[in-house]
């Protein structure tokens, strides 16, 4: 059994906003109390101080391709920027496919990988996001995923991709314009999947109808989409004005500019955005050229990831407590606000309202300490502490 573990902070962000002082107590990975350090009681023996610090739930990030100069194609290189992501403050997330040269591959990938979820030396796995193969190869809205990594929608497909991951593909983006898409959209909601369009010219009525075969959610919302029209509004028509979609976007400042997260947040509102880094492998690494996938080559520039021929933005390079903070000055919304699109939206999204995205009793000690500039300097998953560079 561990040891009850007190943690003293200048204020602590609760289910019904900032307690300050605030103070936590984890016990068997969980958080046992909240609230003031007034009402501890009797001290525990294990204690941390971090005042005058602020304490946040840990961060979801659903939609994270690789970091640190790792793409994620395997379950080894998910463990590897496990790390990584617990110094951005990130708790949990879902390691992000793409396609493969051909099916086989991708059924190989997408098992190592889900082989890798539970805890780590970092952040917890908790499944994969499949990122394809079934989108849209319309140079529009491809960005830049390869047109022969991409499939036509296909249940037998659908079915071996879920078979192959033993339950562990949670989310899978899909255009949901393609023949047979709705079927698998059907499907994947029926085996637990969740599904999120993008990478799509899908029409606004064609997204309701996706909708109602059950899609939950669009995936880095304005991009790999078609821009909205005032007699076609298409994909991200459906995103500003249905309440049943959730939303992701990546609030890096280079994918989406500032006024429109600012958009997104107000048609939506903060309980149904989902910030994600949809980060890749340059993420971390000086500035330069880099070799990408299929001979392709993409130039690093501060926060900027693009193509070099073409320069069609190749993911993004910023950390998810980045995303965090420019959503919060985009938006004009306090932080908790911004921390709630990073932890107890995603979680709702992937069913774990009840254990994750929250600090509440009974909920996991996911747990990040932000110092006054908004950094992490400290996190905690399930209890236990993988990241601590706080001044005590």
């Amino acid at each position: 059994m561990s040891v009850p573990h007190l943690i003293l902070a200048g204020r602590v962000l609760g289910q019904d906003g900032w307690i300050s002082p605030g103070a936590l107590i984890v016990e068997e990975g969980r958080i046992a109390f909240i609230g003031s350090p007034d009402h501890v009681g009797t001290q525990p023996a294990q204690m941390t101080d971090l005042r005058p610090l602020q304490l946040v739930p840990g961060f979801i990030d659903v939609h994270i391709h690789g970091w640190g100069g790792v793409r994620i194609e395997s379950g080894a290189q998910a463990r590897q920027v496990a790390s990584d992501m617990a110094r951005n403050g990130t708790t949990s997330f879902l390691p992000t496919l793409v396609g493969a040269p051909d099916f086989a591959s991708l059924l190989a990938r997408l098992e190592d990988t889900a082989a890798a979820s539970g805890t780590t030396a970092g952040a917890e796995i908790l499944g994969v996001h499949l990122e394809g193969p079934f989108l849209n190869p319309d140079p529009a809205v491809r960005g830049a995923q390869l047109p022969e990594y991409m499939r036509v929608p296909s249940l037998a497909d659908l079915r071996a991709l879920h078979d192959r991951s033993h339950g562990r593909l949670l989310y899978m983006t899909i255009a949901p314009e393609l023949p047979g898409a709705l079927e698998v959209i059907r499907e994947a909601t029926r085996l637990g999947i969740i599904t999120g369009a993008a990478h799509s010219a899908a029409s606004y009525e064609e997204t309701l109808e996706a909708l109602a075969a059950g899609l939950k959610t669009t995936v880095h919302t304005f991009n790999g989409m078609k821009p909205m029209h005032h007699r076609a509004p298409g994909l991200v028509g459906a995103a500003l004005t249905q309440e049943g979609l959730m939303t992701e976007i990546i609030a890096d400042g280079v994918h989406v500019a500032p006024a429109a997260v600012a958009l997104l947040v107000r048609c939506k509102g903060v309980h149904s955005v989902i910030l994600v880094t949809d980060s890749v492998q340059f993420a971390g690494l000086p500035d330069g050229r880099y070799e990408r996938d299929g001979g392709r080559t993409v130039l690093k520039m501060g926060d900027r990831c693009s193509l070099d021929q073409g320069g069609a933005l190749a993911g993004s390079v910023v950390g998810m407590y980045r995303d965090v903070l420019n959503a919060t000055r985009f938006a004009g919304l306090d932080l908790a606000d911004g921390v709630r699109m990073a932890s107890a939206n995603p979680a709702r999204l992937l069913g774990l309202a009840h254990s994750k995205g929250t600090l509440a009793p009974g909920w996991d000690a996911d747990v990040v300490a932000l110092d006054d500039h908004g950094s992490v300097v400290w996190t905690m998953v399930r209890g236990l502490v993988v990241v601590d560079t706080a001044r005590r």
